[in-house]
């Protein structure tokens, strides 16, 4: 059962585009949260606030494709 028009596959598209869903998915979301997580640690890195290693482990799990979204929701 759909919980509101945008989730109806008959009226989803009268309230929203596919491309307009993308941009706001859960996936999307995430990955807009981890972007700026790696933003945050390479201007640490330039303020010698981290060390360039803890940005590079940052930076290389800021993938939201790594992330288990059924964990996330829990």
């Amino acid at each position: 059962m759909q919980a509101s028009a945008i989730d109806s596959e008959i009226f989803r598209d009268i309230f929203s585009t596919q491309p307009m869903r993308k941009i706001f998915s859960d996936e999307a979301r995430v990955q807009y949260y981890l972007d700026v997580e790696a933003a945050l640690a390479k201007a640490q890195v330039k303020l010698d606030i981290i060390p360039q290693k803890a940005c590079d482990e940052i930076v290389r799990n800021c993938d939201a494709a790594k992330f288990d979204f059924q964990e996330l929701k829990k």
